[in-house]
């Protein structure tokens, strides 16, 4: 699933962010990693799929890394060893769903792609501990993406699911790490799992808003919220989604045509 993104940290206690919405240079920092989140996984599920399409390939299928090249994304296919390359395709940004093949040709992988591989396994195991509680429900799985960052990467569990009408928000980690994989820091982005399901009953209505409420310890809408909705709304009506922030009184309405973030200052939520 990842890289030359836009490092962006926010430079205030949380005790100052409850007093006002964020800036337009916050919400765009937000829009901008999550846009490359959703490429990443674009690439991850489009590269993947020729693979396991194709039956040689699939037969010695080990994994995959994802990298930022210019504005493409571009899948790097490991064999089982995950020693070796056996497929690269690239994905633009106008046609994040659509793969240019590179090469089926086998190849030992480069050195940058084997930090790559050292550095998210050292990353699994020093997160072992922080995952003791972590569940994956029937129905979904684990996603982990890597985005390049100056201090180093920058890694997202998030869920997947392949059950019709679902967005599967929630039970997502975000993970800095250095270069050589060593943990730099990591927040739960959300307490649980809150999948979006279309209500049960209500087939002949076409619902096009979901809604779900952070914890104070999370107040801002986030990276993984906005790129989850990108990839599983179009498989739904929904066209928007708001997210509920009491902590700063605040409410965050993402709308998928526009690609935007608007906020409403709440009195009591």
């Amino acid at each position: 699933m990842k890289i030359n993104t836009l490092l962006f940290s926010f430079f205030f206690s949380l005790q100052g962010l409850m007093a006002q919405i964020p800036t337009d240079s916050i919400l765009q920092a937000i829009l901008e990693e999550a846009d490359l989140l959703y490429r990443h996984e674009m690439a991850a599920w489009h590269g993947t799929d020729m693979v396991l399409g194709n039956p040689s390939l699939a037969a010695n299928f080990g994994g995959y890394l994802i990298s930022q090249e210019g504005e493409d994304m571009q899948s790097i296919i490991l064999d089982q060893s995950q020693q070796n390359c056996i497929a690269t395709n690239r994905f633009s940004k106008a046609t994040p769903e659509q793969a240019q093949i590179i090469s089926e040709e086998e190849r030992p992988i480069s050195l940058s792609e084997l930090k790559r591989v050292v550095a998210q396994s050292l990353m699994i195991k020093q997160m072992e501990e922080h995952l003791e509680d972590f569940f994956i429900p029937e129905g979904f799985s684990v996603n982990i993406a890597c985005l390049q960052k100056d201090f180093g990467y920058r890694f997202f569990i998030l869920m997947g699911t392949h059950q019709e009408g679902i967005i599967p928000f929630g039970n997502d980690y975000q993970i800095d790490t250095e270069n050589n994989g060593n943990l730099l820091s990591w927040r739960k982005l959300h307490q649980s799992l809150t999948p979006t399901p279309l209500p049960s009953g209500l087939a002949d209505m076409e619902i096009t808003e979901a809604m779900h409420s952070h914890l104070h310890e999370n107040p801002l809408i986030t990276t993984t919220d906005i790129a989850t909705f990108r990839l599983y709304a179009p498989f739904t009506a929904l066209k928007r989604f708001t997210v509920y922030s009491p902590a700063i009184k605040c409410s965050f309405t993402y709308e998928l045509d526009r690609n935007r973030i608007t906020t409403k200052q709440m009195l009591d939520l």
